[in-house]
């Protein structure tokens, strides 16, 4: 079935100017304006036919003539100002300019949209990563705390596996020197070493007035760009990641840490309520038990299916409201760990997964066949975030974009990685 022509009414009343478009012809009692007053018609302003440039061309030459005609028979707007002996004269003198100014507002706008219509018709190719925000892509990041990679490998664990054969994967990548919650945690949303961030502590400290990363936050940056913003987190020092009007919802635990089904169950709220484009959700959980039992024993192990049935509660929400397919999945962990803690200079707690999945990203690829000399870091989470949203970062953090992982990116060569400041932290 052919689509009929859109036609554009322009009527000019006493009360203004009405445009009214509509596809096929119009009606004899639609062709007249509020006060009887006779529309001009233009017809096939936004054509659907094969052609529409040329259409569109046409009509906006059309409306020039129009603009032209009306120029040569108007008088200036100062002669309309002038006095006039008569004021029935200088009445109908002012309300006609003010009658043709109308006309002559109503042809641009008009002309305006014929050139959307062009410029949509003429726009068929699907945007790339980092084009720009679109609000077509969104991104999620999943942290399990704790996660060290050869825990989760033990475990039953099938969404994140599943996760690693729709994407690209690490199991050997690093996170922060001092490899502890609160630091890292900031590195990874602000792509800046701890030394740089300026948040070095690790609890929930009764601070006189709240202090927040001296670097921006993806959330802070992503609202900057037009984003929604969310977070859940299931520890209550996660309020150091909450700078004024950077996030638009958040559920952060009031209590010290509680456990991943509650986090699951206000991610899926938030989800599929308030739908933030920009989401990050913390499961404390794997932590939790490895500081009660030890890292890597059977109960930890039992922790991590329950952090992978929560990261399945999230994709599914995800899911619901249509967004899946338009997401960008990063799941990682601020550090391992050994015995019943963690700390620096321990590659047990040093070592983390990093896994990435959505529009894009080449399914089932180990990151680690570029080699020794190409490392990720947890500050690459940040910046690969960014550049997926079209977000430029500060020139000065420490995170680089995994391009790697996309489609559109060289596979025999990658590029050097991004030269990373020395670490100047004390252990």
């Amino acid at each position: 079935m052919t689509d009929a022509p859109m036609r554009a009414i322009v009527v000019l009343s006493a009360g203004g100017v009405t445009i009214d478009c509509r596809r096929g012809d119009f009606s004899s009692d639609a062709l007249m304006g509020p006060s009887g007053a006779p529309p001009v018609v233009l017809p096939v302003l936004f054509d659907a036919q094969p052609e529409p440039p040329a259409a569109v061309d046409s009509n906006k030459a059309t409306i020039h003539h129009f603009l032209r005609k009306l120029n040569s028979n108007v008088r200036s707007r100062a002669q309309y100002r002038r006095p006039a002996a008569n004021r029935q004269v200088a009445r109908r003198s002012i309300g006609r300019y003010k009658t043709i100014m109308l006309f002559r507002n109503a042809m641009r706008i008009l002309l305006l949209g014929a050139m959307c219509a062009t410029a949509r018709s003429q726009s068929t190719q699907p945007s790339q990563p980092a084009t720009g925000p679109s609000h077509e892509r969104h991104v999620l990041v999943i942290s399990i705390d704790g996660m060290r990679p050869d825990v989760l490998l033990r475990a039953d664990a099938p969404n994140i596996r599943q996760l690693m054969t729709r994407g690209s994967f690490t199991l050997w990548a690093r996170t922060t020197p001092q490899s502890i919650t609160l630091p890292s945690h900031v590195s990874m949303l602000t792509g800046v070493s701890p030394s740089a961030h300026g948040i070095e502590w690790n609890a929930d400290i009764p601070l006189q007035r709240p202090v927040y990363p001296a670097f921006p936050t993806l959330f802070q940056l992503a609202k900057k760009a037009g984003y929604s913003t969310g977070m859940v987190a299931g520890k209550s020092k996660f309020i150091s990641l909450t700078p004024p009007e950077s996030l638009d919802c958040s559920w952060i635990t009031p209590v010290p840490a509680c456990e991943d089904p509650e986090v699951a169950e206000h991610a899926v709220s938030l989800i599929e309520t308030l739908q933030p484009e920009v989401l990050f959700v913390h499961f404390p959980t794997v932590d939790n038990v490895g500081h009660a039992v030890g890292w890597g024993t059977a109960e930890q192990i039992k922790a991590v299916q329950q952090a992978d049935a929560g990261v399945g509660r999230v994709i599914d929400a995800l899911e619901k409201i249509g967004r899946l397919e338009s997401t960008l999945i990063i799941v990682s962990a601020d550090h391992g760990g050994a015995g019943r803690n963690h700390g620096p200079d321990d590659p047990r707690s040093r070592t983390i997964p990093w896994i990435a999945a959505g529009p894009g990203v080449r399914p089932n690829y180990d990151l680690t066949r570029f080699g020794k000399e190409f490392d990720i870091q947890t500050y690459d989470t940040f910046s690969t975030a960014c550049y997926f949203l079209g977000i430029t970062p500060p020139r000065r953090v420490e995170g680089k974009p995994i391009r790697e992982m996309f489609d559109d990116a060289e596979l025999t060569k990658p590029a050097p990685p991004k030269a990373r400041a020395p670490s100047t932290q004390v252990h």
